[in-house]
């Protein structure tokens, strides 16, 4: 089963090397997001995302990062020292055009898989990094050190999602 090509998808960016606000051009400052936040994951060739829609469609902010903030809580219990510095929201059909897939995979919560990148060899290597390089174009990002009110304490807030996540829950 994949999603659909309306549903939007965030890929939640850790460390602050792969997002960052830029000035343009043309002076004007807007948010970055590297080819490098989109590097699948080598073993499974494939890439770790949350579905936002329903979120989105109601402008919950809050319940998005904290489904961020949660992933993060997870990844630093499993040893990963980076904070969650960002976000990446995607549409399915923005990344079907790309010949990958979008598709569920829960548990937990949320998650679902960008499929189908080329597999990993010294031929396909850059094939890869451009189809990277065109999902990061096609991201909107978003910064977490922006959001009003800021986030550090949301795991406590009562936000609309947060009985999907229970506190054993894990994230890949």
């Amino acid at each position: 089963m994949t999603l659909d090509g309306n549903d939007i998808v965030t890929r939640f960016v850790f460390g602050g090397r792969n997002i960052k606000r830029k000035e343009n051009y043309y002076g004007i400052s807007e948010i970055i997001v590297q080819p490098k936040a989109f590097e699948p994951e080598r073993k499974r060739n494939d890439l770790s995302v949350s579905k936002i829609s329903d979120l989105k469609l109601r402008s919950d902010e809050r319940s998005i990062w904290f489904i961020g903030k949660f992933i993060e809580r997870e990844r630093q219990r499993g040893g990963s020292p980076l904070n969650l510095y960002g976000r990446a929201d995607l549409s399915a059909s923005r990344i079907r055009d790309l010949d990958l897939d979008v598709a569920p995979d829960e548990p937990p919560p949320r998650h679902a898989n960008i499929e189908n990148f080329p597999s990993f060899s010294t031929t396909t290597d850059s094939e890869c990094f451009q189809i990277q390089h065109k999902l990061a174009d096609r991201a909107e990002g978003f910064l977490s050190k922006e959001v009003v009110p800021e986030i550090s304490d949301i795991l406590n807030e009562d936000v609309r999602v947060k009985s999907e996540f229970p506190d054993g829950s894990s994230i890949n």
